[in-house]
């Protein structure tokens, strides 16, 4: 979920039950009507967030438009709470099911107290057999975790980020003299080079950066479908254009790999740069591990060219993709989040091939 929050009063359901009769609830897939407020919302609660967002959550989406879930106080056409389902496809040793993405949860500041907040979440849990998905799923922050655990959710795993050093002097600044910082600098770096398999490693094709997400892509998904036996989100051509090249939100650039002679693709990347100019590389596929050493090399590479400050990975804890990143030098930022569930899926949750790119944003 989105970082919009808000904590619960003591008082807790019966507080929240007692209210609820102040507010109003809906339902609706064209929240274009709503777009004015709902984008205020995003000024006040997601600043940087552009209203275009709107549109990409309703049009394009393979599995379909969000659906939006609005709180209004009784008697005004003031919105004071919204909340969101975007669905996404999910496929399991040939299985596909439908399941959906909660978030957007944003309740007004002035409500944040025996407000619609607990009722909201309800209302749209409540719509999951309505909407046709095995089961919802959500990355809770903080302020919203007591609220989601209150409703249902439950948890899957924890998901851990690993980061991958490039400006050493931006972190040994942190803890020495500037002087002391730019001469040690260097020398840091070298040794995270020399030690790093990106150094040592070797892949029997090439790498290149591309914007055409076609049919190769889609011949690709296919024999990932077929070797994969975890669970794992639609990686369409389709979905993949929607949800990276038509995201207003960030700028996304794509790697592909291919064996030498070959021309199908053996592997992807997708990465953003953000904030701070960090890079997140939000989804990484391969079907061989040489694919994957050339992915990462890469990716190094380019962020070294661009003086970014790190990469960094998200997937869940244990991933067996750590094990190799942490041979380029990735290191455990012990920054981990939840991934909850609400439902009854019947499918081991546990085995999914989650990534920056199954959420929302």
């Amino acid at each position: 979920m989105h970082k919009a929050g808000f904590r619960l009063n003591a008082a807790g359901d019966e507080a929240a039950e007692r209210t609820m009769a102040s507010f109003s609830y809906i339902r609706t897939d064209d929240p274009l009507r709503y777009g004015d407020q709902i984008v205020r919302f995003w000024e006040a609660y997601l600043p940087g967030t552009p209203s275009e967002r709107l549109k990409w959550m309703q049009t394009g989406n393979p599995a379909g438009p969000s659906s939006w879930f609005l709180a209004f106080e009784k008697g005004s056409d003031e919105i004071v709470g919204t909340m969101t389902i975007m669905p996404r496809r999910i496929y399991y040793r040939g299985r596909e099911l439908r399941t959906g993405i909660l978030g957007d949860f944003m309740v007004d500041a002035k409500y944040r107290v025996f407000g619609p907040n607990l009722m909201l979440m309800r209302t749209s849990t409540d719509a999951l057999d309505d909407l046709g998905l095995s089961f919802l799923y959500t990355v809770p922050n903080e302020s919203s975790r007591k609220v989601a655990e209150r409703i249902g959710i439950k948890y899957i795993t924890e998901l851990d980020c690993y980061a991958r050093p490039l400006n050493f002097r931006f972190y040994l600044e942190k803890r020495l003299p500037g002087p002391a910082a730019t001469i040690l600098a260097p020398v840091v770096g070298a040794l995270f080079r020399i030690s790093s398999r990106e150094t040592w490693c070797s892949f029997d094709g090439t790498v290149e950066e591309t914007q055409d997400v076609g049919d190769r892509f889609d011949t690709f998904w296919q024999r990932l479908r077929d070797v994969s036996s975890l669970i794992i989100g639609d990686r369409s051509a389709e979905y993949l254009r929607w949800r990276y090249q038509d995201n207003p939100l960030y700028r996304f650039r794509f790697l592909v790999c291919r064996k030498k002679g070959d021309r199908e693709i053996s592997g992807y990347a997708v990465f953003c740069t953000r904030e701070e100019n960090k890079i997140d590389i939000y989804d990484m596929q391969a079907t061989n591990g040489g694919c994957l050493d050339g992915l990462v090399r890469r990716l190094t590479a380019i962020g070294r060219a661009e003086g970014s400050q790190a990469l960094y990975y998200i997937a869940p804890k244990g991933s067996p993709l750590f094990e190799r990143l942490k041979m380029f030098r990735f290191i455990d930022t012990r920054d981990t989040l939840q991934l909850g569930f609400y439902g009854d899926p019947d499918i081991p949750l546990e085995n999914w091939d989650f990534t920056n790119g199954d959420r929302n944003i």
